[in-house]
């Protein structure tokens, strides 16, 4: 639906035209408002994927990802030959921190369109998704603890611990749904490591 300050167009064509000209100059959210309103003619379904790709850049601009990528999964569905709408949801993908998903999206695009910036992409994305699977597959505590100190207390380095635990659960959290649950079940032991430092701190432990 439109939102109410939707102007009103003649045609859904008059819709789209006023739509490209407010994207071209910047005026995004005047752009999303003029693709909803062409949206409610109900076009043909490669109308509407064209549609629908154009309102999910404009999300992107905006900065709601959510409504970009879900834009551009249903023109992706409704045409599913269109590079524009896997290119699209690779980067609101991409945006929302969901690296395996967004490659899937990038690699659909760029089998339909090998262009550099397709390309770009892509990269972008297998990157994103190969940093999201070192971290499930070294769980909560792969790597040195940076910061610490000789003259340390044993306090100081419980606090530090729980931090850098709840960092990297907030992470492995981020890509549960991307990657798959199952992958986080292999990492029980960390987790209770987790929850066994995070208890000492009650400000943390409130926060989970």
């Amino acid at each position: 639906r439109a939102p109410s300050s939707a102007p009103a167009f003649a045609t859904a064509e008059d819709a789209k035209a006023a739509g490209n000209a407010s994207f071209g100059a910047g005026d995004y959210a005047a752009a999303r408002d003029a693709y909803a309103s062409a949206l409610e003619t109900k076009p043909d379904a490669s109308a509407e994927a064209a549609l629908r790709c154009n309102r999910s850049a404009c999300y992107l601009h905006l900065g709601d990802a959510v409504a970009a990528a879900r834009d551009a999964t249903r023109a992706a569905k409704l045409d599913p030959k269109r590079a524009k709408a896997w290119y699209r949801l690779a980067a609101a993908e991409l945006k929302r921190g969901r690296g395996a998903s967004a490659t899937r999206a990038a690699d659909r695009a760029a089998k339909l369109d090998g262009s550099a910036a397709t390309k770009r992409l892509l990269g972008r994305c297998k990157a994103l998704a190969t940093r999201q699977k070192n971290i499930i597959k070294g769980g909560l505590y792969d790597d040195k603890v940076e910061g610490a100190s000789k003259n340390e207390t044993a306090e100081e380095t419980e606090r530090r611990d729980a931090a850098k635990a709840l960092a990297r659960l907030r992470e492995m959290a981020r890509t549960a749904a991307d990657v798959g649950g199952d992958a986080y079940f292999r990492d029980v032991e960390g987790v209770m490591a987790y929850f066994r430092k995070v208890a000492a701190s009650a400000a943390d432990f409130r926060e989970i």
